[in-house]
């Protein structure tokens, strides 16, 4: 053991002062053990039941010739010396950890126990026996119960034979209860990989005298991690399967009136985490306590927010951007083998079945139109020169490369241009770097909020002469026709490519959402400073910058004065000011280097000044523009929040039906002070936070709309953030939008005993919210909106009377439009109150019981 002990120093790279003296009697009696096959370590624990009718013993037998091991029993009786009841024992081993570990695992449960008695027992079997151990059970008449709780201990690292050896001593004087471990138990680890396991028996021998004699109930800590918590998983038995819950990371036990809760913070499960709570609601006359080795208050406290018909939440952890990408090109790389591998045993190259070589991939525009499709090896470049250059996916890409062809697609190839930018962010988009011969190219796209992996082949649609019909890029290079074509296999055509916005094609390649900084609004000017600012900063970021013209007040005849193509779009290479701020530089690209703009300020003294900033060569599209004439030729600016280190979560559910269905609530927490971008974008202040993504379209529907209901829930975080997904009643939504719909009423009517809210005239929904404040009397509410044209309602009838009790509000109705083509909306509404004595019912019908959104909620 001196030898472990030594080469546990040193792994810690620390000196240590050991007095052996103190250590010498237990690891020589540890080592005595070891080599005659006695038992040891023993350890105590209950099941989940208040009674202690049944104690779990474990103990470790170290011999070389444990293969003829008789069978082993726990024996135990209340007479001292006499052992009425035999129990026999199941056994397991593990070997993991330097140089392994050699050893017996034995479990016996001692059963039919009675309160408040004193039990003796001892374990093994025909070879050798422990010496007699005893201990108490709970006596429920005893009102004052003690305990010992710890976190972290170690053996001399780091010094937990002290805290043991003081557990001892004071049980001596005042008898514990149970003995509480939240996990850092043995210290085993020596680094971030490895354990050396024998540690853990100099940790067992230490604890033995306490944890033979009192139920010593443990939980996980990281220091447990080590081979997937091999040793702490055969080592320990704590009741999680008799207590609804998992293995030794999630249960629950109970001593006196204290209802104990450990739970794991050390992995992502789901189902077992929330046991947790049905055992908190479970049980309401005790004092519940929850152990765990670190805060987790994104678990703990978002447990007990989600009621008992959230029980079966779901865990969710978001993921590294980084780390999502790996796991995803992993797979697509083996599915990449196994269609190579196919291939060559079918000896034959790749064909893509799901998107045919027909009119129907290429869509309705081009389905009578006489068109081929050829293989890369037959394609002809457009360019003579680029005839003789070989095909590749890549070859140092830049915006300049990309053709258009006849698919009006700009959107897709201005984001591509952008992307270009960044060979890294594209070597991610196109899987397959390599041109093959079997023709099998695979590209990863973000749709719908999912990333998902899209296979093509080599076939590419082209004009009679063999030349590529749609996008292609100079110098026989193949990665705008791949992406292309991938792009339309998921969309379900090319026609499907001929109308979107460059933020869309920008979230397809990244997965991330887009900023809009829109430049020529009438409604509200601008604050030029403020947007400079924003510019600058996402310069600094190294974000990626599209910029549109075609501004509404600037005419085609302006654009072509600058010599800056209209309906255009742009990316933004760089910023720059001048001393003192006085004059201000956008480095602007065009990605089809065809724009020829001059600027007066651009004075061959401050393009030699400009181009120690950014030495772009015009011959790119590149140019500076000084920043006024910038806002007033450019619409729109662009921005992804993409940013390659940051946290995603991206989880699916659907919609509700009926104003009556369990919706679906998201909770998160955010530890510290963060920004999160997701559709909306904003600081959180630490806190516990849901997230309710609701619509009426889908309500009092008769057609199948059932595969349309769905929709991805994304949250784009700078740190790593973790949260439940489960269903809540939907009062609980009804909450939330009274709440809403309070704060943000601009003018609330206010009469006698009443106040009535409404959503801003802006919002695309409106939500009507009536309170009665009076204490005695109900108030009648009768709606008239059956003047209104194009909108939905959510009672699913215009005409509605409602009566609210005293101390009562409710949501009368929630309205959104109906686009219908070639037809105009109209809102109107009419409303009478009356305060009565009397009680009537609601029209339509709304009752209490099935929870609807309409539902009486109390003030």
């Amino acid at each position: 053991m001196k030898r472990v002990m030594k080469q546990v120093i040193e792994n810690e790279e620390q000196s240590f002062t050991i007095s052996w003296q103190q250590f010498r009697k237990n690891y020589a009696e540890l080592d005595s053990l070891t080599e005659n096959g006695l038992p040891q370590q023993i350890h105590l624990s209950l099941l989940a039941d208040g009674s202690w009718s049944n104690m779990i013993v474990v103990w470790i037998v170290k011999d070389s010739e444990k293969e003829h091991q008789p069978p082993s029993f726990v024996r135990y009786g209340n007479v001292s010396g006499s052992y009425v009841y035999e129990q026999a024992a199941k056994n397991r081993t593990y070997n993991v950890g330097i140089e392994g570990w050699k050893g017996t695992i034995y479990e016996a449960w001692m059963t039919n126990l009675n309160q408040c008695q004193t039990y003796y027992y001892k374990v093994g079997n025909s070879k050798a026996w422990s010496r007699e151990i005893s201990f108490k059970t709970d006596c429920p008449t005893i009102t004052k119960h003690t305990f010992a709780v710890m976190g972290d201990m170690g053996t001399v690292i780091p010094a937990g034979f002290l805290v043991a050896k003081q557990i001892k001593e004071d049980h001596k004087v005042t008898p514990f209860s149970v003995v509480v471990h939240a996990g850092d138990i043995s210290y085993a680890g020596t680094g971030a990989h490895d354990e050396i396991s024998e540690v853990w028996d100099l940790w067992g021998a230490q604890v033995e005298p306490i944890s033979s004699i009192v139920p010593y109930m443990t939980n996980v800590g990281n220091h447990e991690a080590y081979y997937n918590f091999t040793v702490y998983r055969n080592r320990f038995r704590m009741p999680g399967p008799e207590s609804g819950g998992l293995d030794n990371f999630w249960f629950s036990f109970n001593t006196g009136p204290i209802h104990w809760v450990s739970m794991s913070s050390q992995q992502n499960n789901s189902s077992e985490t929330n046991m947790s709570l049905m055992n908190i609601e479970t049980s309401p006359n005790t004092t519940t306590l929850i152990n765990t080795e670190k805060p987790t208050t994104s678990v703990t406290l978002m447990n007990t927010k989600i009621s008992m018909a959230s029980s079966l939440a779901t865990k969710y952890m978001s993921m590294g951007v980084r780390d999502r990408r790996h796991r995803d090109e992993t797979e697509a790389e083996r599915t990449f083998r196994n269609i190579i591998k196919d291939c060559h045993k079918n000896k034959t190259n790749f064909v893509d079945n799901q998107f045919p070589h027909s009119s129907s991939s290429l869509g309705d525009r081009f389905s009578h139109d006489v068109f081929q499709w050829f293989r890369i090896a037959d394609i002809r470049s457009s360019s003579k020169d680029d005839d003789q250059l070989e095909w590749t996916v890549m070859s140092s890409p830049k915006p300049s490369d990309i053709e258009q062809g006849l698919l009006g697609n700009c959107w897709l190839i201005a984001a591509l241009s952008l992307i270009v930018e960044r060979p890294g962010i594209l070597r991610h988009i196109l899987l397959t770097q390599n041109v093959n011969s079997e023709g099998i190219y695979l590209v990863r796209l973000c749709h719908n909020g999912l990333w998902t992996t899209i296979i093509v082949d080599d076939f590419f649609p082209c004009y009679e002469d063999g030349t590529l019909l749609f996008t292609k890029a100079r110098r026989r290079q193949l990665f705008i026709p791949i992406i292309e074509k991938a792009c339309a296999k998921l969309f379900g055509s090319y026609s499907n490519l001929t109308s979107g916005q460059m933020a869309e094609a920008l979230q397809l390649f990244t997965g991330a959402p887009c900023d809009y900084i829109h430049l020529d609004r009438s409604d509200e000017p601008i604050d030029s400073d403020i947007v400079w600012a924003k510019l600058v900063s996402c310069c600094q970021a190294n974000l990626l910058i599209g910029a549109s013209t075609g501004r509404h007040d600037v005419s085609k005849d302006m654009y072509d004065q600058i010599r800056i193509n209209s309906n255009h779009a742009f990316s933004i290479l760089a910023t720059h000011a001048t001393d003192k701020d006085s004059v201000r530089f956008v480095l602007v690209r065009d990605p089809h280097a065809c724009s020829c703009y001059r600027d007066e300020y651009i004075t061959p003294k401050v393009l030699t000044q400009l181009r120690t900033i950014n030495n772009a060569h015009r011959s790119t599209g590149a140019f500076w523009i000084e920043w006024t004439k910038f806002l007033r030729f450019f619409s729109k600016l662009t921005i992804s929040t993409y940013v390659n280190n940051y946290f995603d979560i991206r989880e699916q559910a659907k919609f509700t039906r009926l104003p009556t269905d369990p919706i679906t609530v998201f909770y998160f927490h955010v530890p510290h002070q963060r920004e999160l971008c997701t559709y909306w974008s904003g600081s959180l202040r630490p806190g516990i936070y849901y997230i309710i993504p609701f619509s009426t379209s889908f309500w009092h529907r008769h057609e199948q709309t059932e595969e349309l209901n769905g929709f991805t829930l994304v949250i784009h975080s700078s740190v790593q953030i973790e949260g439940l997904l489960g269903n809540e009643k939907t009062t609980f939504l009804a909450d939330s939008l009274i709440a809403y719909v309070m704060k943000s009423c601009e003018k609330p009517q206010e009469f006698d005993n009443t106040t009535f809210y409404t959503t801003p005239k802006n919002q695309k929904l409106t939500i009507m919210v009536i309170e009665n404040l009076s204490t005695t009397y109900h108030l009648n509410v009768d709606v008239d909106m059956s003047e209104s044209r194009n909108i939905r309602h959510s009672r699913n009838s215009f005409v509605t009377h409602d009566c609210i009790p005293p101390q009562h509000r409710q949501i009368i109705c929630i309205t959104e439009w109906i686009m219908q083509p070639g037809q105009s909306g109209r809102q109107s509404f009419k409303y009478s109150r009356q305060l009565v004595k009397n009680q009537s019912e609601s029209i339509p019908p709304v009752r209490d019981t099935t929870d609807d959104i309409h539902t009486l909620r109390p003030i």
